[in-house]
């Protein structure tokens, strides 16, 4: 966990199959769309009143985790994780994976140029 004093939230999924459900206050969560997934504010993560702390970073790490496509190679979330398994599966977020690959110490995916011309992104083949 990002705070040592929060300690660790571990997932389990309900009886009924459609709620991730964390101990020591790190939330519920149900499925999330594709949008909610790469927006990390909407749906299961959306901020607003009544949400901890805690849960909106165990939301954030659950919606990495999902893009990256680490919950399906058995990767422990987020301690434990070994960079060198991001991005393995077919299904992952590929424009996620390219901004990771561009080196630097900064992983977010965060793009910024305060004086743009363009943004050119190539999907399936040269341009």
């Amino acid at each position: 966990m990002q705070f040592a004093d929060w300690g660790n939230a571990v997932g389990r999924v309900d009886a009924s199959g459609q709620r991730l459900v964390f101990s020591n206050g790190g939330g519920t969560f149900g499925k999330p769309s594709e949008a909610d997934i790469f927006s990390c504010n909407s749906g299961p993560f959306a901020h607003g009143e009544g949400v901890s702390d805690k849960q909106l970073n165990v939301g954030a790490r659950l919606s990495a985790a999902l893009n990256r496509s680490t919950l399906l190679n058995g990767g422990q979330q987020p301690e434990g994780e070994d960079v060198s398994r991001y991005y393995q599966d077919p299904v992952t977020n590929h424009y996620s994976r390219i901004c990771h690959a561009t080196g630097g110490v900064d992983q977010s995916g965060f793009l910024q140029d305060g004086n743009p011309k363009v943004l050119t992104i190539g999907i399936g083949g040269p341009l």
